[in-house]
């Protein structure tokens, strides 16, 4: 009787071995012809600064469509990574052929006329971009970064220009150009719509602040994105007195002046009361 276990349990492991085997074989040859085919359907000309497996990569997985569908997939993620000044794609003898055109490399970068953030805090904004080439993509949100880092200080009017110099065929210094303006003032805060606080109340709940004669050393810089956690905060002190419908909105007037006029329109809706407290088991 364990004899004939034994020789059960021997038949039985060979051909789990046998069938382990005939697995990893048939895993090898899935996995090498996915790459052979992957391979054979993309050819990459034009491209001397990226490496074709990171343009590979750029691309992602193909879906499975017609081939003019797979071709508008492939020029579609190429053009959105904003590394390349054109790409073509065009499908020839059972393969996809990418013709692009890379932009200049961007040797460095260099600020002028930079007062309030200084060329090493910009440089350290600029690590977060990781702006290697001249793409319009990476140089714009850099940009974009630094007029709202600019406008939180109360820059409204900052603008930024951007110059390439040509060093060579495939390299360029870029400049950036900064015409800071002055800081935006707060001239006047309205409230509309309040019928239970008055604005001195009000104006207590709000960070944003105007100069008076009483307020001489108040910082009154206009900056939009405290005046919109104002509108937070007010909304808040009317929920946590029971208004809790009420409604908080704003506009800006401004003015030829720099300066702006700050109006919070007010819907104070119901006061609601707390009338009984029931426990239940």
């Amino acid at each position: 009787m364990n004899n004939l276990n034994n020789k059960l349990h021997a038949k039985l492991r060979i051909l789990y071995n046998a069938l382990q085997l005939q697995l990893k074989l048939l895993f090898i040859f899935c996995f090498f012809s996915l790459q052979s085919s992957f391979a054979n359907e993309l050819i990459i000309k034009g491209n001397k600064f990226s490496d074709d497996e990171v343009i590979t990569s750029l691309i992602g997985e193909i879906p499975n469509l017609d081939n003019k569908s797979k071709s508008d997939y492939i020029l579609k993620q190429l053009t959105k990574s904003g590394l390349f000044k054109s790409v073509e794609v065009s499908y020839q003898n059972e393969n996809f052929l990418l013709t692009v055109l890379e932009f200049p490399v961007i040797n460095k970068i260099y600020y002028e006329n930079n007062k309030r953030l200084k060329d090493d805090d910009l440089d350290k904004i600029l690590l977060e971009f990781n702006i290697k080439t001249e793409s319009d993509v990476k140089i714009n949100e850099f940009i974009d970064e630094l007029k709202n880092i600019y406008r939180s200080f109360g820059y409204n009017n900052i603008q930024i220009d951007k110059k390439i110099e040509k060093i060579s065929e495939n390299s360029s210094n870029l400049f950036l150009e900064f015409k800071e303006g002055k800081i935006t003032k707060v001239k006047n805060i309205n409230f509309v719509g309040n019928q239970n606080y008055n604005k001195s109340t009000l104006l207590s709940k709000i960070k944003t602040k105007t100069k008076t004669f009483t307020n001489i050393f108040a910082n009154n810089n206009f900056k939009l994105f405290q005046i919109n956690n104002d509108a937070i905060r007010l909304k808040r002190f009317y929920d946590s007195e029971g208004y809790i419908n009420s409604l908080v909105e704003f506009n800006i007037e401004y003015f030829e002046d720099n300066k702006v006029i700050v109006n919070f329109q007010i819907n104070e809706g119901n006061k609601y009361k707390l009338s009984s407290i029931e426990i239940e088991n």
